[in-house]
């Protein structure tokens, strides 16, 4: 489920758990939108272990950072003012940010990635993206980026196997591009 957009996991949801049954799909995006958006509302969100080092690393080499999401820009933004309630102002450390509703085609396409290199004014053979989830990977590579992959619970191997490296954690990310630089 995890970087698939919520229509297509309605979609499966309903062929895998209620086989034959119809479901209307906007309605079941409809009632994940809202569930999710009051659960962004009220947590307390904290960044992935190791993102504050990996952007303060990107930042003190000059590195433009950007965030590249398959949510709609409600939900991302919700997110970004989460984090800054919590201590983490991500937003004044993007230099862009592409949601799922700026493009056409969302991940697995390339349509986002190939956007947020358009709003950097940035090559594919200059840039790397960090991801999560097989349709990200797949996403940034239909682009032409470097993709590192993070590995998750959630997500199996098999699905990150396109990408150009494949870390534990974020903070692993960090650590080995402080060794390289």
């Amino acid at each position: 489920f995890v970087g698939y957009s919520i229509e297509d996991n309605v979609r499966r949801i309903n062929r895998e758990l209620l086989p034959g049954r119809e479901v209307d799909v906007a309605e079941g995006v409809r009632q994940r939108d809202r569930i999710y958006l009051d659960l962004l509302r009220s947590a307390s969100l904290q960044p992935m272990p190791g993102i504050r080092e990996l952007v303060a690393f990107c930042r003190e080499k000059g590195w433009q950072v950007a965030l590249a999401s398959s949510s709609s820009r409600e939900q991302v933004d919700l997110i970004l003012d989460n984090l800054a309630r919590n201590g983490f102002p991500a937003t004044r450390q993007l230099d862009a940010v592409v949601c799922g509703d700026d493009v056409a085609n969302r991940k697995p396409h390339g349509d986002i990635y190939r956007q947020m290199l358009k709003r950097l004014n940035c090559e594919p053979d200059r840039a790397m993206a960090v991801e999560d989830s097989g349709a990200g990977v797949t996403s940034a590579k239909a682009a032409g980026i470097f993709c590192v992959a993070v590995r998750s619970p959630f997500v199996p191997d098999e699905q990150l196997a396109q990408a150009d490296w494949v870390v534990d954690s974020v903070a692993q990310l960090a650590a080995l591009l402080k060794e390289q630089a």
